[in-house]
Protein backbone atom coordinates (compact mmCIF):
# COMPACT_ATOMS: atom_id res chain seq x y z
CA UNK A 1 0.00 0.00 0.00
CA UNK A 2 1.40 3.25 -0.91
CA UNK A 3 0.19 6.59 -0.28
CA UNK A 4 2.14 10.67 -0.38
CA UNK A 5 4.46 11.35 2.57
CA UNK A 6 5.49 7.83 3.40
CA UNK A 7 5.94 4.61 2.25
CA UNK A 8 4.38 1.65 3.81
CA UNK A 9 6.78 -1.49 2.60
CA UNK A 10 4.52 -4.48 3.54
CA UNK A 11 1.32 -5.37 5.98
CA UNK A 12 0.24 -8.45 6.78
CA UNK A 13 -2.10 -10.28 9.16
CA UNK A 14 -2.80 -13.45 10.97
CA UNK A 15 -5.00 -14.40 13.18
CA UNK A 16 -4.90 -12.06 16.26
CA UNK A 17 -1.72 -10.93 15.46
CA UNK A 18 -1.04 -7.59 12.75
CA UNK A 19 2.36 -6.36 12.09
CA UNK A 20 3.53 -3.26 9.50
CA UNK A 21 6.70 -2.22 8.25
CA UNK A 22 6.84 1.66 7.10
CA UNK A 23 8.68 4.71 6.59
CA UNK A 24 7.81 8.14 9.06
CA UNK A 25 9.33 11.08 8.55
CA UNK A 26 9.63 11.68 12.30
CA UNK A 27 11.81 8.01 12.47
CA UNK A 28 14.91 10.28 10.51
CA UNK A 29 15.20 12.14 14.51
CA UNK A 30 15.17 9.12 16.55
CA UNK A 31 17.74 7.04 14.60
CA UNK A 32 15.37 3.98 13.50
CA UNK A 33 16.29 2.02 10.48
CA UNK A 34 13.83 2.84 7.75
CA UNK A 35 12.10 -0.89 7.17
CA UNK A 36 12.16 -1.55 11.20
CA UNK A 37 8.99 -3.33 12.63
CA UNK A 38 7.72 -0.78 15.47
CA UNK A 39 5.32 -2.73 16.79
CA UNK A 40 2.48 -5.41 17.17
CA UNK A 41 -1.32 -4.76 17.92
CA UNK A 42 -2.54 -7.82 19.34
CA UNK A 43 -5.47 -8.87 17.94
CA UNK A 44 -7.89 -8.27 21.22
CA UNK A 45 -11.14 -6.88 18.98
CA UNK A 46 -14.34 -5.42 20.93
CA UNK A 47 -17.30 -4.11 18.51
CA UNK A 48 -18.14 -0.49 19.12
CA UNK A 49 -21.04 1.35 17.71
CA UNK A 50 -19.66 4.58 15.62
CA UNK A 51 -21.79 6.87 14.50
CA UNK A 52 -24.74 3.85 13.94
CA UNK A 53 -22.19 1.61 12.11
CA UNK A 54 -20.62 -1.36 13.65
CA UNK A 55 -16.81 -1.78 13.31
CA UNK A 56 -13.89 -3.98 14.54
CA UNK A 57 -10.62 -2.24 16.08
CA UNK A 58 -7.73 -3.76 17.35
CA UNK A 59 -6.41 -3.38 20.88
CA UNK A 60 -3.57 -1.39 21.87
CA UNK A 61 -1.46 -3.28 24.24
CA UNK A 62 0.87 -2.25 26.70
CA UNK A 63 4.64 -3.94 27.49
CA UNK A 64 3.53 -5.45 30.96
CA UNK A 65 -0.25 -5.10 31.31
CA UNK A 66 -1.05 -8.23 28.62
CA UNK A 67 -4.70 -8.00 30.59
CA UNK A 68 -5.03 -4.25 30.21
CA UNK A 69 -5.50 -2.71 26.51
CA UNK A 70 -6.61 0.27 24.68
CA UNK A 71 -8.87 0.78 21.99
CA UNK A 72 -8.07 3.43 19.09
CA UNK A 73 -10.82 5.10 17.41
CA UNK A 74 -9.12 5.92 14.39
CA UNK A 75 -11.94 6.52 11.92
CA UNK A 76 -10.26 9.18 9.47
CA UNK A 77 -6.91 7.03 8.80
CA UNK A 78 -4.77 8.47 6.55
CA UNK A 79 -1.68 7.62 6.47
CA UNK A 80 0.61 10.00 8.32
CA UNK A 81 0.13 10.86 12.21
CA UNK A 82 -0.85 14.48 11.53
CA UNK A 83 -4.12 13.22 9.81
CA UNK A 84 -5.34 10.93 12.53
CA UNK A 85 -8.52 12.19 14.16
CA UNK A 86 -7.73 14.09 17.28
CA UNK A 87 -9.24 10.98 20.07
CA UNK A 88 -6.89 8.21 17.82
CA UNK A 89 -3.66 10.70 18.16
CA UNK A 90 -4.69 11.68 21.66
CA UNK A 91 -5.03 8.26 22.38
CA UNK A 92 -1.67 7.24 20.83
CA UNK A 93 0.22 9.94 22.44
CA UNK A 94 -0.64 8.38 25.87
CA UNK A 95 0.32 4.82 24.65
CA UNK A 96 3.77 3.73 26.76
CA UNK A 97 5.13 2.17 23.32
CA UNK A 98 6.05 2.37 20.31
CA UNK A 99 2.58 0.86 18.40
CA UNK A 100 1.14 0.05 14.51
CA UNK A 101 -2.50 0.45 14.79
CA UNK A 102 -4.63 -1.45 12.19
CA UNK A 103 -8.27 -0.24 11.35
CA UNK A 104 -10.82 -3.36 10.52
CA UNK A 105 -14.05 -3.15 8.67
CA UNK A 106 -16.48 -5.95 8.91
CA UNK A 107 -17.44 -7.29 5.44
CA UNK A 108 -21.55 -8.16 4.48
CA UNK A 109 -20.48 -12.05 4.58
CA UNK A 110 -19.27 -11.15 8.40
CA UNK A 111 -15.59 -11.89 7.53
CA UNK A 112 -13.30 -9.58 8.90
CA UNK A 113 -10.69 -7.67 6.21
CA UNK A 114 -8.13 -5.10 6.81
CA UNK A 115 -8.36 -1.96 5.94
CA UNK A 116 -6.19 1.24 6.11
CA UNK A 117 -2.63 0.94 7.67
CA UNK A 118 -2.26 3.67 9.79
CA UNK A 119 1.79 4.32 10.85
CA UNK A 120 1.86 5.39 14.51
CA UNK A 121 5.23 7.02 15.92
CA UNK A 122 5.76 8.71 19.65
CA UNK A 123 5.35 12.58 19.66
CA UNK A 124 7.85 14.62 21.35
CA UNK A 125 4.90 15.30 24.12
CA UNK A 126 4.82 11.65 24.23
CA UNK A 127 8.14 11.02 25.33
CA UNK A 128 8.12 13.88 27.73
CA UNK A 129 5.77 12.10 29.72
CA UNK A 130 7.63 9.06 29.55
CA UNK A 131 10.82 10.76 30.38
CA UNK A 132 12.86 9.16 28.24
CA UNK A 133 13.96 12.87 26.62
CA UNK A 134 12.28 16.80 26.74
CA UNK A 135 12.53 18.64 23.78
CA UNK A 136 14.08 22.18 24.22
CA UNK A 137 12.25 24.90 22.02
CA UNK A 138 13.98 28.36 22.10
CA UNK A 139 13.00 31.86 20.35
CA UNK A 140 15.54 33.65 18.16
CA UNK A 141 15.92 37.79 18.12
CA UNK A 142 16.63 36.68 14.61
CA UNK A 143 12.79 36.63 14.27
CA UNK A 144 12.12 40.14 13.90
CA UNK A 145 14.44 40.32 11.40
CA UNK A 146 13.15 37.98 9.31
CA UNK A 147 9.56 39.55 9.70
CA UNK A 148 11.11 43.00 9.11
CA UNK A 149 11.84 41.53 5.96
CA UNK A 150 8.48 39.81 4.99
CA UNK A 151 6.85 43.49 6.49
CA UNK A 152 9.47 44.99 3.45
CA UNK A 153 8.32 42.63 0.43
CA UNK A 154 4.88 42.46 1.53
CA UNK A 155 4.90 46.61 1.88
CA UNK A 156 5.66 46.83 -0.91
CA UNK A 157 3.94 44.57 -3.18
CA UNK A 158 1.04 46.78 -1.63
CA UNK A 159 2.17 50.01 -3.21
CA UNK A 160 2.55 48.23 -6.59
CA UNK A 161 -0.73 47.09 -6.55
CA UNK A 162 -2.32 50.77 -5.58
CA UNK A 163 0.19 52.99 -7.36
CA UNK A 164 -2.76 54.08 -10.07
CA UNK A 165 -5.49 55.07 -8.02
CA UNK A 166 -3.84 58.27 -6.04
CA UNK A 167 -2.40 59.64 -9.29
CA UNK A 168 -5.48 58.66 -11.62
CA UNK A 169 -6.47 62.41 -12.32
CA UNK A 170 -2.62 63.04 -13.27
CA UNK A 171 -2.39 59.41 -15.16
CA UNK A 172 -5.77 59.19 -17.29
CA UNK A 173 -4.83 62.04 -19.52
CA UNK A 174 -1.27 61.37 -19.81
CA UNK A 175 -2.21 57.85 -21.24
CA UNK A 176 -5.25 58.17 -22.31
CA UNK A 177 -6.76 56.28 -19.71
CA UNK A 178 -10.68 55.82 -18.32
CA UNK A 179 -11.87 54.74 -15.37
CA UNK A 180 -12.09 51.73 -16.42
CA UNK A 181 -8.04 51.05 -16.84
CA UNK A 182 -7.84 52.00 -13.59
CA UNK A 183 -10.34 49.45 -11.87
CA UNK A 184 -8.83 47.13 -14.27
CA UNK A 185 -5.51 47.41 -12.90
CA UNK A 186 -6.45 47.37 -9.42
CA UNK A 187 -8.68 43.97 -10.28
CA UNK A 188 -5.61 42.20 -11.72
CA UNK A 189 -4.30 42.04 -8.01
CA UNK A 190 -7.67 39.73 -7.16
CA UNK A 191 -7.32 37.69 -10.28
CA UNK A 192 -4.27 36.95 -10.24
CA UNK A 193 -4.87 36.01 -6.26
CA UNK A 194 -7.80 33.42 -7.39
CA UNK A 195 -5.46 32.03 -10.50
CA UNK A 196 -2.49 31.82 -8.31
CA UNK A 197 -3.83 31.10 -4.92
CA UNK A 198 -3.60 26.76 -5.17
CA UNK A 199 -0.44 26.68 -7.12
CA UNK A 200 1.14 28.78 -4.44
CA UNK A 201 -0.29 27.12 -1.36
CA UNK A 202 1.07 23.92 -2.83
CA UNK A 203 4.66 25.44 -3.46
CA UNK A 204 4.28 27.45 0.06
CA UNK A 205 4.13 23.97 1.61
CA UNK A 206 7.37 22.18 -0.26
CA UNK A 207 9.75 24.85 -1.21
CA UNK A 208 9.64 26.54 2.18
CA UNK A 209 9.57 30.32 3.28
CA UNK A 210 12.51 31.67 1.70
CA UNK A 211 11.94 30.30 -2.03
CA UNK A 212 8.60 30.97 -1.90
CA UNK A 213 9.16 34.73 -1.03
CA UNK A 214 11.58 34.93 -3.67
CA UNK A 215 9.36 34.07 -5.90
CA UNK A 216 6.81 36.68 -4.57
CA UNK A 217 9.47 39.45 -4.59
CA UNK A 218 10.82 38.28 -8.18
CA UNK A 219 7.08 38.80 -9.58
CA UNK A 220 6.95 42.20 -7.83
CA UNK A 221 10.27 42.78 -9.56
CA UNK A 222 8.69 41.82 -12.88
CA UNK A 223 5.80 44.11 -12.24
CA UNK A 224 7.86 47.66 -11.37
CA UNK A 225 10.59 46.27 -14.75
CA UNK A 226 7.55 46.15 -17.11
CA UNK A 227 6.24 49.76 -16.08
CA UNK A 228 9.83 51.38 -16.65
CA UNK A 229 9.64 49.58 -20.30
CA UNK A 230 8.19 52.38 -22.06
CA UNK A 231 5.84 55.79 -22.20
CA UNK A 232 4.24 55.97 -24.99
CA UNK A 233 0.51 55.78 -24.04
CA UNK A 234 -0.70 53.00 -26.04
CA UNK A 235 2.48 50.70 -25.20
CA UNK A 236 2.54 51.68 -21.81
CA UNK A 237 -0.90 50.45 -21.27
CA UNK A 238 -0.35 47.53 -22.37
CA UNK A 239 3.15 46.73 -20.41
CA UNK A 240 1.52 48.36 -17.21
CA UNK A 241 -1.25 45.63 -17.29
CA UNK A 242 1.01 43.14 -18.06
CA UNK A 243 3.61 43.94 -14.99
CA UNK A 244 -0.06 43.79 -12.87
CA UNK A 245 -0.68 40.55 -13.91
CA UNK A 246 2.77 39.57 -12.06
CA UNK A 247 2.05 41.55 -9.15
CA UNK A 248 -1.02 39.47 -9.03
CA UNK A 249 0.62 36.46 -8.86
CA UNK A 250 2.73 37.76 -6.10
CA UNK A 251 -0.57 38.71 -4.04
CA UNK A 252 -1.26 35.03 -2.49
CA UNK A 253 1.92 35.18 -1.03
CA UNK A 254 1.54 38.55 0.56
CA UNK A 255 -1.74 38.53 2.08
CA UNK A 256 -0.55 34.49 3.47
CA UNK A 257 2.41 35.56 4.90
CA UNK A 258 1.12 36.03 8.63
CA UNK A 259 0.37 32.85 9.74
CA UNK A 260 3.19 31.22 7.97
CA UNK A 261 6.11 33.60 9.53
CA UNK A 262 4.00 33.25 12.69
CA UNK A 263 4.19 29.43 13.02
CA UNK A 264 7.60 29.04 11.62
CA UNK A 265 9.00 31.73 14.00
CA UNK A 266 7.21 32.89 16.88
CA UNK A 267 6.02 31.35 20.14
CA UNK A 268 2.12 30.49 20.72
CA UNK A 269 2.24 33.73 23.10
CA UNK A 270 3.52 36.15 20.12
CA UNK A 271 1.94 33.97 16.85
CA UNK A 272 -1.16 36.31 16.68
CA UNK A 273 0.69 39.41 17.16
CA UNK A 274 3.28 38.31 14.41
CA UNK A 275 0.23 37.60 12.05
CA UNK A 276 -0.76 41.08 12.73
CA UNK A 277 1.82 42.73 12.12
CA UNK A 278 2.62 41.45 8.72
CA UNK A 279 -0.93 42.12 8.07
CA UNK A 280 -0.55 45.58 8.72
CA UNK A 281 2.24 46.16 6.06
CA UNK A 282 -0.27 45.41 3.50
CA UNK A 283 -2.52 48.61 5.17
CA UNK A 284 0.94 50.63 5.48
CA UNK A 285 1.51 49.89 1.73
CA UNK A 286 -1.78 50.49 0.55
CA UNK A 287 -1.64 54.21 2.87
CA UNK A 288 2.14 55.02 1.91
CA UNK A 289 1.16 55.10 -1.99
CA UNK A 290 -1.60 57.86 -1.37
CA UNK A 291 1.40 60.35 -0.04
CA UNK A 292 4.48 59.36 -2.52
CA UNK A 293 2.08 58.98 -5.67
CA UNK A 294 0.54 62.36 -5.31
CA UNK A 295 3.91 63.72 -4.21
CA UNK A 296 5.87 62.40 -7.60
CA UNK A 297 3.13 62.96 -9.76
CA UNK A 298 1.54 66.18 -8.87
CA UNK A 299 -2.32 66.92 -10.09
CA UNK A 300 -1.41 68.89 -13.14
CA UNK A 301 -4.97 69.81 -14.93
CA UNK A 302 -4.09 69.74 -18.75
CA UNK A 303 -6.21 71.24 -21.55
CA UNK A 304 -6.10 71.97 -25.24
CA UNK A 305 -6.57 75.79 -24.53
CA UNK A 306 -4.60 75.92 -21.16
CA UNK A 307 -1.86 73.76 -20.07
CA UNK A 308 -2.29 73.95 -16.40
CA UNK A 309 -5.09 74.59 -14.61
CA UNK A 310 -5.97 74.83 -11.32
CA UNK A 311 -2.75 74.29 -9.67
CA UNK A 312 -2.38 77.33 -8.01
CA UNK A 313 0.32 75.19 -5.46
CA UNK A 314 2.65 73.95 -8.34
CA UNK A 315 2.73 78.09 -10.29
CA UNK A 316 6.54 76.70 -10.58
CA UNK A 317 5.98 73.19 -11.69
CA UNK A 318 3.76 74.35 -14.49
CA UNK A 319 5.51 77.36 -15.99
CA UNK A 320 7.56 75.52 -18.45
CA UNK A 321 4.31 73.76 -19.85
CA UNK A 322 3.36 76.04 -23.06
CA UNK A 323 1.41 73.47 -24.99
CA UNK A 324 -1.03 70.63 -24.17
CA UNK A 325 1.27 68.03 -25.37
CA UNK A 326 4.43 69.49 -22.91
CA UNK A 327 2.12 69.37 -20.06
CA UNK A 328 0.85 65.66 -20.86
CA UNK A 329 4.84 65.21 -21.20
CA UNK A 330 5.66 66.92 -18.12
CA UNK A 331 3.32 63.91 -16.37
CA UNK A 332 4.31 61.15 -17.95
CA UNK A 333 8.08 62.80 -17.12
CA UNK A 334 6.64 62.46 -13.40
CA UNK A 335 5.34 59.01 -13.73
CA UNK A 336 8.72 58.14 -15.15
CA UNK A 337 10.62 59.34 -12.19
CA UNK A 338 8.22 57.30 -9.94
CA UNK A 339 8.02 53.88 -12.11
CA UNK A 340 12.05 53.61 -11.50
CA UNK A 341 12.01 54.34 -7.59
CA UNK A 342 9.95 51.76 -6.97
CA UNK A 343 11.57 49.82 -9.15
CA UNK A 344 14.71 50.28 -7.68
CA UNK A 345 13.23 49.93 -4.08
CA UNK A 346 11.70 46.60 -5.26
CA UNK A 347 14.84 45.62 -6.81
CA UNK A 348 16.59 46.05 -3.44
CA UNK A 349 13.74 44.12 -1.62
CA UNK A 350 15.03 41.30 -3.88
CA UNK A 351 18.24 40.99 -3.00
CA UNK A 352 17.08 41.95 0.53
CA UNK A 353 15.06 38.59 0.76
CA UNK A 354 17.56 36.57 -1.14
CA UNK A 355 20.33 37.01 1.16
CA UNK A 356 19.00 37.09 4.55
CA UNK A 357 15.75 35.50 4.94
CA UNK A 358 15.73 32.13 6.26
CA UNK A 359 12.62 29.34 6.26
CA UNK A 360 12.92 28.38 10.18
CA UNK A 361 15.35 28.72 12.69
CA UNK A 362 17.89 25.98 14.12
CA UNK A 363 15.54 25.22 16.94
CA UNK A 364 11.71 25.15 16.53
CA UNK A 365 9.98 27.77 18.55
CA UNK A 366 7.29 25.35 20.08
CA UNK A 367 6.01 21.76 19.93
CA UNK A 368 3.41 22.44 17.10
CA UNK A 369 6.25 23.65 14.96
CA UNK A 370 8.03 20.74 14.82
CA UNK A 371 4.65 18.25 13.83
CA UNK A 372 5.12 17.53 10.03
CA UNK A 373 1.95 19.19 7.78
CA UNK A 374 -0.30 17.26 5.86
CA UNK A 375 0.52 16.57 2.51
CA UNK A 376 -1.22 18.89 0.40
CA UNK A 377 -3.78 16.78 -1.22
CA UNK A 378 -4.42 15.07 1.81
CA UNK A 379 -4.77 18.38 3.56
CA UNK A 380 -7.65 19.65 0.71
CA UNK A 381 -9.63 16.73 1.51
CA UNK A 382 -9.02 17.53 5.65
CA UNK A 383 -10.68 20.83 5.04
CA UNK A 384 -13.60 19.85 2.69
CA UNK A 385 -14.70 18.04 5.76
CA UNK A 386 -13.79 20.18 8.26
CA UNK A 387 -16.94 22.11 9.22
CA UNK A 388 -15.52 24.56 11.40
CA UNK A 389 -12.84 25.64 9.12
CA UNK A 390 -15.31 26.50 6.46
CA UNK A 391 -18.15 28.16 8.49
CA UNK A 392 -14.51 30.79 9.68
CA UNK A 393 -13.86 30.61 5.54
CA UNK A 394 -17.13 31.81 4.74
CA UNK A 395 -17.74 34.48 7.61
CA UNK A 396 -14.45 35.76 6.93
CA UNK A 397 -14.60 35.66 3.68
CA UNK A 398 -17.60 37.67 3.18
CA UNK A 399 -16.85 40.64 5.97
CA UNK A 400 -13.71 40.73 4.64
CA UNK A 401 -14.54 41.29 1.07
CA UNK A 402 -17.39 43.26 1.37
CA UNK A 403 -15.32 45.88 3.42
CA UNK A 404 -12.22 45.93 1.08
CA UNK A 405 -15.02 46.66 -2.14
CA UNK A 406 -16.38 48.91 0.34
CA UNK A 407 -13.09 50.60 0.79
CA UNK A 408 -12.61 50.66 -2.50
CA UNK A 409 -15.45 53.23 -3.31
CA UNK A 410 -15.05 55.10 0.03
CA UNK A 411 -14.25 58.71 -1.75
CA UNK A 412 -17.87 58.00 -3.84
CA UNK A 413 -19.69 56.98 -0.90
CA UNK A 414 -18.58 59.86 0.86
CA UNK A 415 -18.78 62.30 -1.60
CA UNK A 416 -22.59 61.55 -2.01
CA UNK A 417 -22.54 62.79 1.51
CA UNK A 418 -21.04 65.82 0.33
CA UNK A 419 -17.55 65.40 1.36
CA UNK A 420 -14.70 66.55 -0.38
CA UNK A 421 -12.07 64.02 -2.38
CA UNK A 422 -9.36 65.61 -0.27
CA UNK A 423 -11.32 64.90 2.55
CA UNK A 424 -12.12 61.65 1.42
CA UNK A 425 -8.47 61.03 0.70
CA UNK A 426 -7.46 62.22 4.61
CA UNK A 427 -10.40 59.93 5.97
CA UNK A 428 -9.20 56.95 4.07
CA UNK A 429 -5.37 57.19 5.13
CA UNK A 430 -5.93 57.76 8.42
CA UNK A 431 -8.57 55.09 9.08
CA UNK A 432 -5.77 52.62 7.32
CA UNK A 433 -3.10 53.58 10.01
CA UNK A 434 -5.36 53.55 12.98
CA UNK A 435 -6.44 49.73 11.23
CA UNK A 436 -2.96 48.50 11.56
CA UNK A 437 -2.09 50.14 14.98
CA UNK A 438 -4.87 48.62 16.32
CA UNK A 439 -4.70 44.94 14.58
CA UNK A 440 -1.47 45.07 16.21
CA UNK A 441 -3.12 45.67 19.68
CA UNK A 442 -6.06 43.52 19.32
CA UNK A 443 -3.65 41.01 18.49
CA UNK A 444 -1.94 41.72 21.39
CA UNK A 445 -5.41 40.89 23.41
CA UNK A 446 -5.44 37.78 21.96
CA UNK A 447 -2.38 36.33 22.69
CA UNK A 448 -2.88 37.73 25.83
CA UNK A 449 -6.41 36.08 26.02
CA UNK A 450 -5.81 32.22 24.60
CA UNK A 451 -8.77 30.52 23.24
CA UNK A 452 -11.17 33.55 23.11
CA UNK A 453 -10.57 34.18 19.52
CA UNK A 454 -14.37 33.57 18.51
CA UNK A 455 -15.26 36.04 21.59
CA UNK A 456 -13.01 39.14 20.37
CA UNK A 457 -14.40 38.14 16.60
CA UNK A 458 -18.08 38.68 17.53
CA UNK A 459 -17.54 41.50 19.92
CA UNK A 460 -15.60 43.62 16.90
CA UNK A 461 -18.44 42.39 14.16
CA UNK A 462 -20.88 43.90 16.63
CA UNK A 463 -18.59 47.55 17.30
CA UNK A 464 -18.18 47.65 13.31
CA UNK A 465 -22.05 47.07 12.93
CA UNK A 466 -22.44 50.21 15.16
CA UNK A 467 -20.12 51.97 13.67
CA UNK A 468 -20.83 51.43 10.46
CA UNK A 469 -24.84 51.61 11.00
CA UNK A 470 -24.28 55.14 12.60
CA UNK A 471 -22.33 56.01 9.56
CA UNK A 472 -25.03 55.00 7.57
CA UNK A 473 -27.66 57.09 9.04
CA UNK A 474 -25.75 60.36 9.47
CA UNK A 475 -24.63 60.31 6.00
CA UNK A 476 -28.30 59.59 4.60
CA UNK A 477 -29.70 61.94 6.79
CA UNK A 478 -27.21 64.74 5.91
CA UNK A 479 -27.67 64.32 2.18
CA UNK A 480 -31.12 64.67 1.84
CA UNK A 481 -30.24 68.79 3.10
CA UNK A 482 -27.34 68.83 1.20
CA UNK A 483 -26.51 70.04 -2.46
CA UNK A 484 -23.31 71.18 -4.55
CA UNK A 485 -23.55 74.81 -3.02
CA UNK A 486 -24.39 73.83 0.58
CA UNK A 487 -20.76 73.66 2.53
CA UNK A 488 -20.42 70.09 5.29
CA UNK A 489 -20.58 71.06 8.65
CA UNK A 490 -17.82 70.61 10.93
CA UNK A 491 -19.76 68.42 13.28
CA UNK A 492 -20.52 66.24 10.48
CA UNK A 493 -17.52 65.95 8.58
CA UNK A 494 -16.02 64.70 12.02
CA UNK A 495 -18.92 62.26 12.58
CA UNK A 496 -17.52 61.02 8.93
CA UNK A 497 -13.30 60.71 10.07
CA UNK A 498 -14.34 59.26 13.52
CA UNK A 499 -16.67 56.53 12.34
CA UNK A 500 -14.48 55.54 9.78
CA UNK A 501 -11.22 55.70 11.66
CA UNK A 502 -13.17 53.02 14.24
CA UNK A 503 -14.69 51.40 11.69
CA UNK A 504 -11.31 50.64 10.33
CA UNK A 505 -9.51 49.40 13.68
CA UNK A 506 -12.15 46.77 14.53
CA UNK A 507 -12.24 45.68 10.55
CA UNK A 508 -8.22 45.18 10.57
CA UNK A 509 -8.59 44.28 14.23
CA UNK A 510 -10.32 40.78 12.66
CA UNK A 511 -7.84 40.08 10.06
CA UNK A 512 -4.76 38.35 11.98
CA UNK A 513 -7.70 36.87 14.66
CA UNK A 514 -9.42 35.23 11.65
CA UNK A 515 -6.37 33.89 10.24
CA UNK A 516 -4.78 32.60 13.95
CA UNK A 517 -8.73 31.17 14.42
CA UNK A 518 -8.27 29.13 11.05
CA UNK A 519 -5.45 27.88 10.94
CA UNK A 520 -6.24 26.14 14.69
CA UNK A 521 -9.54 24.82 13.34
CA UNK A 522 -7.57 22.82 10.10
CA UNK A 523 -4.46 22.32 12.36
CA UNK A 524 -2.44 20.30 11.38
CA UNK A 525 -3.08 21.48 7.72
CA UNK A 526 0.06 24.24 6.46
CA UNK A 527 -0.52 27.12 7.52
CA UNK A 528 -0.02 28.79 4.92
CA UNK A 529 -2.28 26.51 2.53
CA UNK A 530 -5.06 27.69 5.25
CA UNK A 531 -4.33 30.95 4.94
CA UNK A 532 -4.45 31.49 1.43
CA UNK A 533 -7.84 29.53 0.98
CA UNK A 534 -9.42 31.60 3.49
CA UNK A 535 -8.15 35.02 1.80
CA UNK A 536 -9.32 33.18 -1.15
CA UNK A 537 -12.67 33.49 -0.44
CA UNK A 538 -12.44 37.18 0.83
CA UNK A 539 -11.28 38.22 -2.83
CA UNK A 540 -13.97 36.26 -4.41
CA UNK A 541 -16.11 37.94 -2.73
CA UNK A 542 -14.57 41.75 -3.25
CA UNK A 543 -14.51 40.65 -7.15
CA UNK A 544 -18.32 40.24 -6.79
CA UNK A 545 -19.33 43.27 -4.85
CA UNK A 546 -17.18 45.54 -7.26
CA UNK A 547 -18.34 43.64 -10.30
CA UNK A 548 -22.01 44.55 -9.46
CA UNK A 549 -20.66 48.42 -9.59
CA UNK A 550 -20.71 47.70 -13.27
CA UNK A 551 -24.87 47.68 -12.93
CA UNK A 552 -25.66 50.77 -14.96
CA UNK A 553 -27.94 53.03 -12.30
CA UNK A 554 -26.74 51.00 -8.98
CA UNK A 555 -24.73 53.60 -7.55
CA UNK A 556 -22.71 52.95 -4.49
CA UNK A 557 -24.58 53.25 -0.97
CA UNK A 558 -26.19 50.30 -1.25
CA UNK A 559 -22.82 48.89 -0.68
CA UNK A 560 -23.60 50.61 3.00
CA UNK A 561 -26.54 48.35 3.43
CA UNK A 562 -24.96 45.26 1.97
CA UNK A 563 -21.82 45.63 4.34
CA UNK A 564 -24.06 45.36 7.42
CA UNK A 565 -26.17 42.70 6.06
CA UNK A 566 -23.38 40.91 5.88
CA UNK A 567 -21.66 41.81 9.61
CA UNK A 568 -25.50 40.51 11.19
CA UNK A 569 -25.30 37.23 8.97
CA UNK A 570 -22.17 35.99 10.01
CA UNK A 571 -22.60 37.48 13.27
CA UNK A 572 -25.24 35.53 14.40
CA UNK A 573 -23.37 32.54 12.43
CA UNK A 574 -20.51 32.23 14.51
CA UNK A 575 -22.47 32.21 17.16
CA UNK A 576 -22.60 28.86 16.67
CA UNK A 577 -19.29 27.91 15.94
CA UNK A 578 -17.27 25.34 18.79
CA UNK A 579 -13.72 26.22 18.05
CA UNK A 580 -11.12 23.90 18.35
CA UNK A 581 -7.72 24.90 19.39
CA UNK A 582 -5.45 21.49 18.24
CA UNK A 583 -2.48 23.49 17.96
CA UNK A 584 -2.48 25.76 20.74
CA UNK A 585 -3.59 23.02 22.99
CA UNK A 586 -0.28 20.61 21.88
CA UNK A 587 1.88 23.51 22.64
CA UNK A 588 0.48 24.19 26.19
CA UNK A 589 0.41 20.48 26.97
CA UNK A 590 4.42 20.24 25.48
Amino acid sequence: MEDEGEDVASTTTAGTQATAVFHHPAMESMSVPVGTVLGVAPGNFTRHNLGGSSSLKPGLNRPGDSDQHETLFCSDLDHSYGALSDRCRECIDSASTISVCMEYEETSTGKLTAGSTCSVVPTPSNLERRGTTREKYQVYRYRWWVLFVVWLAVFEEACLFNTWGPIAKAAKPAFNWTDGTIGLLALWGCIGFIVAAIPVSWAMQNFGLKTIFIFATTMCCLCAAFRCLSFEPKLATVLINVGHVFNGLSAPVALAAGPLISAKWFPPSERVTATAIAGMSTTMGIAASFLIGPLLVPDVHCNATSPALNNTLLDNFTSNYTTYEDCLSGIRDNIRSLMFIEFGVTAAILVLTATSLRDAPPTAPSHSSTVPRLEFRAGLRRLSRNSGYILVSITYGIVNGSFSAWGAVLSLILASYGVTQTESAFIGFYSTIAGGLGGIVMARIADKCPKRHKSLIIIMMILSFIVYISLTLTGNLSSMSINGTVALSTTLLATYYITVILGGVFQYGLIPISLELAVELAYPVAEGVTAILVTLASCIVTVVFLGMLSIPSIGVLWMNWAMLGCFTSCTIALAFLKPRYARLEKDQAA
